[in-house]
Order: C-alpha cells, then structure tokens, then sequence
C-alpha cells in the first residue's frame, strides 16, 4: 500500500520538471528542448533544485516552494530541473544546454535543502566556476554535509562557516534554523537568515522563504 502510494504521489508531479533516475542522454534532451522553447518565448530563467536525504515523493524545495512560485503570477518566467542531492552532474548536463542556447543571457538559479545545500550545490558550483558559468542566485537552505554538527547551529564558530560564497555567484541567501532538527550551516559572504520556530523538514516552505525568493524572480 505505501509503495502505491508514493508512486500515486510521483504521477502527480509535472515529470519534464524532473531528472530523478533519468538517463544522461534523456536528460540532455528534455533540458535542449525546455531551453529551446524558452529562448523562443524571451524567457531565460532555469532553476535547479536539490533535495537532501528526503524521498522523491516528499520533495521539501518543490513542493514547499517550487510550487508556490509556481502558482504565482511570475510561474511561468522560470523553468525548473529538479534533483536529488546525489545527481549534481546530471543538473550539470542540463545546465550546458541552456548555456549553449542562451549563453550569457542566462539567469540561473540554485537552490539546495540540506544534503542539496551542503552537498550538491556546493559541488556543482566548483564545477560551473570551472567553466566559466555565471550563477545570477544561490539559495541554501539547512546546508548540511556528513560532517556537519548533529546540535544547534548556534554552537558553531563565527568566522569559522564551512562554505563560502564564491565569485562567480550573484547574490547568496542562505536560510537555516536552529532549534528544530538537525540545525543547518552558515555561509561566509551570504546573507544569512535564521527562521525562527522552524524545522529542518518544512524550512523550505516557510513564508519567509518564500516572500525573499519570489522577490528575487520579480528583479530579473
């Protein structure tokens, strides 16, 4: 029963949005097309999300936010690729294919919760400083790693943050909360937002979250 309920849940997601299990070559494909289109409607806004260690079907970023934005009047200016945290190449994928299509033009948006902050965002940023590809937002949310401290993040260091906005990222906004969960790391160089009466789990889908993000799709 529960296995046919999460697949229930699964075929109620808008699948071209997502690259869970998807095959390298489809996923090229779909991202080519998705850019394509776009560039013929004057639209240049991609979003990538990572989900941390959370299945599929409960999604914290898409369905806590993702899907807010979506509902909104500014829905349909942005396309999005959703991804867990482990598939961090194959976002790297799609990425190059809108850059072959929009090239500098291109407004790109990551957004990771937890394992997606800590883990993938941070690895593909290394990646896409690499080759040279400008990344308009980076929006953490509960950024964590292995190593990360299982108690409040208010026992961290100051000036002591394990990642760091890097150069070629326009603005960084990294949103953690202490008290509710596993707590979630701070960015040097970000701006940085404690949630209050949050969770690790629902972070994603707080108001505040969402009224800072929707204002950063409203400037471009």
């Amino acid at each position: 029963m529960k296995t046919i309920l999460i697949s229930i849940a699964l075929l109620c997601l808008p699948i071209s949005a997502f690259a869970f299990g998807s095959k390298p070559a489809d996923i090229q494909e779909q991202c080519k097309e998705q850019a394509e289109n776009f560039y013929r409607d004057g639209k240049n806004h991609l979003v990538v999300t990572f989900e941390g260690l959370a299945m599929p079907s409960e999604s914290f970023v898409y369905r806590g936010l993702i899907e807010k934005l979506q509902n909104t009047e500014i829905g349909s200016t942005f396309a999005v690729r959703a991804h867990r945290y482990k598939n961090a190449e194959n976002a790297m994928t799609c990425i190059r294919e809108w850059v072959n299509i929009h090239h500098e033009r291109l407004n790109l948006t990551l957004i990771g919760h937890s394992f997606g902050g800590g883990i993938a965002v941070q690895s593909l940023l290394k990646t896409l400083k690499q080759e040279n590809i400008k990344v308009k937002h980076v929006i953490t949310l509960d950024p964590r790693d292995n190593s990360s401290s299982i108690f409040s993040c208010r026992m961290q260091n100051p000036g002591n943050e394990k990642y760091t906005r890097p150069s070629h990222v326009g603005q960084y906004i990294n949103f953690y909360q202490c008290g509710g969960g596993l707590p979630g790391e701070r960015v040097s160089g970000a701006e940085n937002i404690e949630i209050e009466r949050a969770t690790h789990g629902n972070l994603p889908s707080q108001e505040l979250v969402f009224k800072r993000v929707k204002e950063l799709f409203e400037a471009l």
